[in-house]
């Protein structure tokens, strides 16, 4: 007496296709599109790239949210070069001055993403979009 199994390759045969097409896709604009809502959300929120609170304004008692007119956060712009590349710029003037500080100004780091913000971005931009595939 023998004991047999069918194994259907299909199903991982399915999943690597799957795997295949999501590793050849553009994902360019989908990181762009999650690292500059994830910097606007955070620096709105009153929080510098390490997620800590901002320095407080010397002249007013408002929490800093970079938000003065709108038109700093506004001009966040995600630059795609090629397949997976992308450069967050904020084309503000005003935007060197809270990202460097000045001598009158403390530093302010907004632009850029932190370890949890990559991990989140990856989540979101990878393994999610992958289960689905595989689901």
């Amino acid at each position: 007496m023998s004991v047999t199994v069918n194994i259907d390759a299909w199903a991982a045969k399915d999943a690597l296709t799957a795997f295949e097409g999501l590793m050849s896709s553009d994902f360019a604009e989908p990181l762009g599109i999650f690292a500059s809502n994830r910097i606007f959300k955070r620096t709105d929120a009153g929080k510098d790239v390490n997620d800590e609170r901002f320095e407080p304004y010397a002249t007013r008692a408002a929490i800093p949210d970079l938000y003065d007119t709108g038109a700093m956060l506004h001009s966040l712009v995600y630059i795609r070069s090629g397949l997976t590349d992308v450069e967050i710029e904020c084309e503000s003037d005003i935007a060197q001055y809270h990202e460097e500080g000045t001598m009158d100004m403390p530093q302010r780091r907004f632009i850029g993403l932190s370890e949890s913000d990559v991990e989140d971005m990856v989540d979101d931009v990878f393994f999610s979009p992958l289960a689905e595939a595989l689901a």
